[in-house]
């Protein structure tokens, strides 16, 4: 009879039972959250990026994730807790919790960081029960490790998929041979790690040596050291960093059908001698995959770092003046049309832009033709025309060549064969203003391929139709890309999981308005279907594929529902593309004309820019809508001059004074805008006479103010 010495225990088969659960669901747990900070297919570019920091990794560590051939190809099955840990820890942007990383957290403490650093600890705590682990111990242990668990499952937006497996392994039998083994696992990692903390600390120890190998280690150290402190002076957060590496990902990608024009040299060349660089063009001419080609070939080329920032503070805050960096700026100065506050902040921080750039970094910007184009009596530096690169103009606009390279790389890209009457004349000049982006479309559908040359000659109008298609037959899709337009283009997974409540409203309104009702999840397979036509996937959810998809549906929804547009649409998108005049039968005209009725909802979302409001209505050149307001004001009883600011109160007397530099403000903003009939109301009103004493009449356009005088 074989000895009972051997016999499992209790107390092993507790100790057992527990590096299972650390060894199984709990290090499957951790990558998972891995993959949802950095997705497998993202892995290789972030490591590429941060592997100077990697000092403290076993040899198979270092093999698998950084082996000398090749790049890591696993999907983190193959990764241990340990490793896990290091990649949580330093690389995925996790906020540390209340005692730091590396210490033990409060109880209190439920952050995704104190629940990571307790599996941590518990894996090694269990190192140090050699004989075994009581079942006062084991239940205390158990408990610690399902509240975390169960905690990252909550963050992990997963349910209850790691608790269940706890709970299951709690009761399950256990097979003293497996579940040795899972313990023997368990001891060999933490068995590496103690390895590794006593290189380190021989490491040290040797640095307070003065011999040659020690004089070489502190040199490296030094080296690493100033390396790692150049990164950490870039000021960019490691999450921003992140997500950086995977927008150049998709870049990357969105990047294949591309095609260098016939002046392309001549562009890049441009961008390298220039250290700011502005592309022009009109909507679907390719300017923003132009930057992003320029920026992949500058990076590959020029070893510059790509910073795509959302404001031109940005640049300040996360530029260096002795790192080759690259700022990518979309719509410089306004989508729509100009916006004055940009304008402003190019003027208020183009000194620590300069400084930031140094004499290593670049930026560029986009900006739409036609906003350039009102912008002409604007002063900015980014508009200098030593900076323009305009892709319509006469040495780069596209020829027949271009054409066809462009339209048969898109086909090539989506496995397409055209026949020659399908083809569009690419002689021609039809379509020629949003070309590259008519070819996209046109690669995207089988219907739009169908209608051949018809499709390249009136794109808008076939989008147009599609819409109208959608609404009357796919009610869900119409209602989703009109919910992501109310949303600022953007609907992100935490939009729809957490029920945002500006969310829910518009989803509320535009349903009704759609005759449509459906879930979340319904909006997020619609705007899934539609990808690569209407919509394309951002890092944090989904957007209109296009500015041009964006204004037709706009347009389409908006003359229907003006109301809705006048509440939800962005203050630029409703000073420049609602109209008080009739609009054009040019199907490329996508301007809202306003309904009369709707005059006094126009005001409303006004009056909620307060002092802009009239400031919006002279820039664009709303006559009716300033007569309009005019008359609002004198219907209640109050004076246009004081609501022009033209007349300010003396002290706490009931007496006012004029204000001659705010009525020079508004009419120079009138004229610089071109507007006749807006500077003839406002003359109405003005002190002219006092205005051209005391000022220089050439700055009062002088030639403006006597036509409207």
């Amino acid at each position: 009879m074989a000895s009972t010495s051997y016999a499992a225990t209790e107390e092993m088969t507790n100790i057992n039972r527990v590096s299972r659960l650390l060894m199984d669901p709990c290090t499957d747990q951790l990558r998972d959250l891995l993959r949802f900070y950095i997705p497998p297919a993202n892995f290789n570019t972030v490591i590429q990026t941060v592997k100077s920091r990697l000092l403290r990794l076993t040899e198979p560590q270092r093999k698998l994730i950084l082996p000398n051939s090749g790049v890591y190809s696993g999907n983190y099955n193959d990764m241990d807790i340990s490793l896990i840990y290091i990649l949580l820890r330093n690389f995925c942007g996790i906020q540390a919790h209340n005692k730091g990383w590396g210490n033990t957290p409060d109880s209190a403490d439920r952050s995704v960081s104190a629940n990571i650093e307790r599996l941590r600890l518990a894996r090694n705590l269990c190192g140090h029960f050699t004989g075994g682990m009581s079942n006062a111990e084991f239940n205390q242990v158990w408990s610690e490790i399902r509240a975390a668990v169960v905690d990252l499952d909550k963050a992990l937006g997963i349910g209850n998929k790691y608790q269940e497996v706890v709970d299951f392994i709690l009761n399950d039998t256990m097979d003293p041979t497996r579940d040795r083994h899972f313990r023997d696992q368990l001891m060999e990692q933490i068995t590496e790690t103690e390895n590794i903390k006593k290189d380190v600390h021989i490491l040290y120890r040797k640095t307070e040596e003065n011999d040659e190998q020690v004089i070489e280690v502190k040199q490296k150290m030094i080296k690493l050291e100033s390396s790692q402190q150049k990164t950490n002076e870039r000021n960019i957060p490691l999450n921003i960093q992140v997500q950086h590496i995977a927008l150049l990902e998709s870049w990357l990608k969105g990047d294949e059908p591309f095609h260098e024009i016939h002046s392309f040299p001549n562009i890049l060349e441009k961008v390298k001698s220039h250290p700011i660089t502005t592309i022009i063009g009109g909507s679907g001419s390719g300017k923003t995959a132009t930057v992003r080609h320029l920026a992949l070939r500058l990076q590959n080329d020029c070893e510059f770092e790509i910073v795509r920032i959302l404001s031109v503070s940005d640049v300040i805050q996360y530029g260096h003046p002795k790192c080759k960096q690259l700022f990518i700026l979309d719509d410089v100065i306004g989508v729509f049309g100009v916006e004055y506050d940009k304008i402003a902040n190019l003027e208020r921080y183009k000194e620590g832009i300069i400084i930031a750039l140094g004499e290593c970094s670049k930026i560029l910007f986009t900006c739409r033709k036609a906003v350039y184009n009102e912008s002409t009596n604007l002063k900015s530096f980014v508009l200098d025309k030593e900076y323009l690169v305009d892709l319509e103009d006469s040495n780069n606009q596209l020829n027949a060549e271009d054409r066809k390279h462009i339209l048969n790389n898109h086909c090539k890209q989506h496995g397409i064969s055209l026949k020659p009457y399908q083809l569009p004349n690419i002689s021609s000049t039809i379509g020629y203003m949003m070309y590259p982006l008519v070819c996209k479309l046109f690669c995207s559908k089988s219907e739009y391929q169908a209608l051949g040359k018809t499709f390249f000659e009136n794109p808008y109008v076939c989008i147009s139709k599609e819409m109208d298609y959608l609404q009357g037959h796919k009610k869900i899709q119409y209602a989703s890309l009109i919910i992501c337009m109310f949303c600022q283009n953007e609907i992100t997974e935490i939009m729809m999981s957490k029920e945002d409540s500006k969310f829910m409203e518009i989803r509320e309104k535009v349903f009704e308005n759609c005759r449509v009702s459906g879930r979340n999840s319904e909006i997020k397979d619609a705007l899934d279907h539609m990808i690569n036509t209407f919509t394309i996937r951002t890092d944090k959810g989904y957007s209109l594929i296009h500015d041009s998809v964006y204004e037709v549906l706009a347009f389409h929804y908006g003359n229907q529902h003006q109301e809705d547009m006048l509440e939800y649409m962005s203050s630029s998108f409703v000073a420049k593309k609602f109209s008080i005049s009739d609009t054009s039968d040019d199907p490329g005209d996508l301007h809202i004309k306003i309904h009369k009725e709707h005059y006094s909802a126009f005001a409303k979302r006004l009056e909620k820019i307060n002092y802009r409001a009239i400031n919006w209505v002279i820039a664009y050149g709303h006559s009716q809508l300033l007569q309009f307001l005019f008359d609002q004001v004198t219907k209640h009883g109050e004076s246009i001059r004081l609501v022009l600011d033209w007349e300010v109160q003396e002290g706490n007397d009931s007496s006012y004074i004029i204000n001659l530099t705010e009525q020079v403000r508004l009419l120079i903003l009138s004229c610089y805008s071109g507007y006749v009939e807006v500077v003839k109301l406002l003359l109405k009103h003005c002190d002219i006479e006092l205005t051209l004493e005391q000022h220089d009449i050439e700055v009062l356009s002088h030639h403006v103010l006597l036509t409207a005088k």
